[in-house]
Parts: C-alpha cells; sequence; structure tokens
C-alpha cells in the first residue's frame, strides 16, 4: 500500500510537471524564474563581408547564426542570394578579424567590402 501511494504521489507530481514544462517559464505557478534583463548592444561600426562558399539560404542562416554570438554584435544580415553579409557592432567589443575567423570556421570565406564607422553621440 506504502508503494502503490508513493508511486501515485509520484506519477502525479510527475503528470503536473510535464504540463507545466511546455509553458512560459515566466507562467509557471509558484516557480521562482530567474531571468536576465536583455542585452543591449549599441553599434558604432558597419562591416560588409562578401560571402564565399554559401550554396543555400541554409549556410546564409547559419553564417548569421554564429556572427550574432559574438559579444558586441548589435545586427547581422546574410544574404544567400547576393552573397553578402553586414554587421553593425560595437567596436569596443568585437572586431572585424574576430567576425571574419567565425566566418571562416564555420567553412566560409569573408572578404570585408565596405566599413563604416559611425560617430559617437
Amino acid at each position: 500500500m506504502m508503494g502503490w501511494m508513493a508511486m501515485g504521489l509520484g506519477a502525479a507530481m510527475m503528470g503536473s510537471w510535464t504540463a507545466d514544462a511546455d509553458a512560459d517559464p515566466g507562467e509557471r505557478r509558484g516557480a521562482s524564474v530567474a531571468t536576465k534583463p536583455p542585452l543591449v548592444v549599441t553599434a558604432n561600426a558597419t562591416n560588409q563581408f562578401r560571402i564565399k562558399g554559401m550554396h543555400c539560404d541554409g549556410c546564409a542562416k547559419g553564417i548569421a547564426a554564429e556572427v550574432r554570438m559574438l559579444r558586441g554584435v548589435a545586427a547581422v544580415d546574410v544574404s544567400y542570394a547576393k552573397k553578402f553579409a553586414q554587421v553593425a557592432y560595437d567596436t569596443n567589443q568585437v572586431t572585424q578579424v574576430e567576425m571574419i575567423r567565425v566566418i571562416k570556421e564555420a567553412g566560409y570565406e569573408a572578404v570585408p567590402t565596405r566599413n563604416r564607422k559611425e560617430a559617437r553621440p
């Protein structure tokens, strides 16, 4: 009998956890969810690259995802059709060399075409 009750309690707890697991963490009742404030990057420069080696839109999405993970990148736009990438970033946090390295590590070649430093307010 004790085993049955313990199993029933465990199943009930597991069932409620499973039901809540699909919910947004902030909506879970009674759950304490620590959230980080959104990271805001102020771009003070824009780099444009010609990208060599892309074969599809998936390649462009993969490059964008890798570059976006660099600290200091504010925005990334990669176009398979144009074989082109544009990156807005903070020069105090990331360099053009780091962007080229990440793109190369992903299996592509990035050739800088135009770079523009924004005026600081």
